[in-house]
């Protein structure tokens, strides 16, 4: 069938840093198959980070654990899963494999008329992933695209903002006079339920410090799930010198984390998501699994055994190296 007739669905129903570790393979995807209609089922929380990687034609949310017991989010997968069924694809993939995902791409095969063609498909692919396990999870996801002629464009993830989420942005951090140059910083304290964090207190002596040696202004994000812990966090710093942003959209959050000159973060889907839009990112990790690592060139990775035994002084020196760097960069470009 010709290309600008092909109908492409792609199951990838993750998180955060997993989803945004698929944008080098559904750019890949985008690029082999330019006029083909490309449909991804994201988990709810994500859907947006493939909206803004702009590969994909329709992006269809779908629950994932912890998320179905929500109403609307059951509602919307319902519908979801609904459209999938009426719709008939000439090409099926399931980049992470797991329950909800395999149900999406299974209703994404019934119909057709091809299904002896896809279940080959299908087994030659799960063959494949058994043998990828122990691979950076993005690298994995490339060569399952592979086998459909999709190949590596590049293998750092690429994010764009959205304009109204840009403007929104602009105009609470002019509010605040964030927006008149300077040393922008991000501070991100939280992590995924049940992750390991380094100590809040710590970033908040990263900051100070921060504030204190280069007169940087301070932003502390915070999740719907640590709600008033930026506000706490910013009455421990100078007045004037720090905001708290909490429970942003990921849309906003993708906006504000671009015009940051570094963000300091625990290991986790934030981290990666700041990265994919362009900014310098410190990540505390109690993890040395390179299965889900950052692909920015423009980071900087401190693991321990043990999260609590990285000092604030690492932590602040990595910062000031990512900012120096980046000022390099801006001269040189002059």
């Amino acid at each position: 069938m010709a290309d600008s007739e092909q109908r492409i669905f792609v199951s990838h129903v993750a998180g955060l840093g997993q989803t945004v570790l698929a944008l080098p393979a559904l750019r890949a995807l985008r690029h082999y198959f330019p006029a083909a209609h490309i449909t991804v089922a994201a988990s709810n929380s994500a859907i947006e980070i493939v909206q803004l990687s702009r590969t994909a034609d329709e992006v269809l949310p779908v629950f994932r654990r912890g998320e179905m017991l929500r109403p609307r989010n059951s509602y919307r997968s319902l519908k979801s899963f609904k459209a999938i069924r009426r719709q008939q694809f000439d090409l099926t993939l399931e980049l992470k494999r797991n329950p909800v995902g395999g149900l999406a791409r299974y209703l994404a095969q019934s119909g057709s008329n091809t299904k002896k063609i896809k279940l080959l498909t299908q087994l030659r692919e799960a063959i494949l992933q058994r043998g990828l396990k122990n691979k950076h999870s993005a690298q994995a996801y490339l060569e399952i695209l592979a086998e459909v002629g999709a190949y590596p464009i590049d293998t750092a993830p690429k994010l764009f903002t959205d304009r109204e989420a840009d403007q929104r942005i602009d105009l609470r951090l002019s509010k605040h006079d964030f927006s008149s140059g300077g040393l922008l910083v991000g501070v991100h304290p939280g992590a995924g339920k049940n992750k390991p964090r380094w100590a809040a207190d710590k970033f908040t002596i990263v900051a100070a410090k921060l504030i204190h040696t280069m007169d940087a202004r301070i932003i502390i994000f915070a999740g719907p799930h640590e709600r008033g812990l930026a506000k706490h966090l910013t009455q421990q710093l100078p007045a004037k010198k720090s905001l708290a942003l909490e429970s942003l959209s990921l849309n906003d959050f993708a906006s504000a984390t671009a015009r940051l000159s570094v963000f300091i973060t625990n290991h986790s889907g934030p981290a990666h998501l700041a990265a994919a839009v362009g900014a310098p990112v410190v990540v505390a990790s109690a993890s040395t699994n390179n299965s889900d690592k950052l692909l920015s060139p423009n980071h900087i990775f401190i693991a321990q055994d043990s999260i609590a035994a990285i000092t604030t002084e690492e932590v602040f020196e990595a910062a000031c190296q990512l900012i120096q760097a980046s000022r390099a960069e801006l001269l040189w470009a002059r």
